[in-house]
């Protein structure tokens, strides 16, 4: 599992990889903060951002 913290309002967005999670990012950047980021960019904040969530 894939997590990254929204750098609007810090909710932790998760996905099965990568891709999904940019994908996940893109949508709730559009239905919660009405803003249209641009797929690259979350694709570089995904890649530098994101970590595996692992079981405590």
């Amino acid at each position: 599992m894939r997590v990254i913290e929204c750098n609007e309002c810090g909710e932790p967005l998760q996905a099965a990889n990568d891709a999904e999670l940019v994908r996940a990012v893109s949508t709730h950047m559009t239905d919660e903060h009405d803003a249209d980021v641009d797929a690259e960019e979350i694709t570089e904040l995904v890649d530098s951002d994101a970590y595996e969530a692992t079981d405590s």
